[in-house]
């Protein structure tokens, strides 16, 4: 009793977890997910339009279309950026980095390369620590790659993510806990079945075997009272 209340147990605490962790796994990937989602898309967001309006006063009609994406007016004064621009060869031409402090003269010449190197127009990187992301824009017959620091965005993402780790974490070993306390009582009236099937047929077993072992004995002493026959031995032989 006690080896298969001990299996029964192990096995409906192993699935129960197994289940709740498949679940979390879903849920949290599913938020995890979108907040990096709706990280990058805030980024790529305020990338374009510090790609399209930085140094320019935006006029009543542009901060009207804005405010559905979350841009400001302040926006292009609030966000760290560069911009530079290049010819085709990749070769610098202008830049204008007061908009950010992070940068100095050779980092700007590994992010110009970084940017004129890779295929896509734009993508986000991280460099000593810091995360920023690109975008390139052809004007006339120059390039113009705007750079911004989005490194807060990516962040919060970032926390979210391991909180939610955290979360997962603490949460499996919360439901192991109450799964330990709880499985004795679910598993014990399966327990008791069992046991109570088992005891059954042992004692219809026993039952049987009484009548047949009185009419085995019955069938022996007419046997020896009138001899043998083909069906008494054919009825003792089972």
């Amino acid at each position: 009793r006690v080896l298969m209340f001990r299996k029964l147990r192990i096995k409906f605490i192993g699935i129960a977890t197994l289940s709740m962790m498949i679940v979390l796994f879903i849920v949290l990937g599913l938020v995890n997910f979108l907040t990096y989602r709706n990280a990058v898309s805030e980024i790529y967001t305020t990338l374009d339009f510090i790609s399209k309006h930085s140094g320019t006063k935006l006029s009543e009609d542009e901060i009207e279309a804005f405010k559905n994406k979350d841009i400001t007016p302040e926006t292009q004064y609030e966000t760290r950026y560069i911009t530079v621009m290049v010819d085709d060869k990749g070769n610098l031409q202008s830049f204008d980095a007061e908009h950010i402090a992070a940068i100095d003269d050779n980092e700007i010449e590994e992010f110009i390369d970084y940017a004129t190197e890779n295929k896509r127009y734009r993508g986000i990187f991280i460099y000593d620590g810091l995360t920023y992301a690109y975008q390139k824009v052809k004007v006339e017959n120059l390039i113009k790659i705007t750079i911004i620091d989005c490194t807060r965005n990516m962040s919060t993402a970032n926390f979210f993510m391991r909180f939610s780790l955290d979360i997962g974490a603490i949460s499996i070993l919360v439901i192991l806990l109450v799964l330990s306390i709880f499985a004795r009582r679910v598993v014990r009236p399966y327990v008791k079945n069992a046991e109570a099937q088992k005891q059954f047929i042992t004692n219809a077993s026993h039952e049987l075997k009484t009548p047949l072992a009185v009419i085995s004995a019955n069938m022996e002493v007419i046997e020896m009272m009138d001899g043998k026959s083909d069906k008494g031995n054919r009825f003792l032989s089972r």
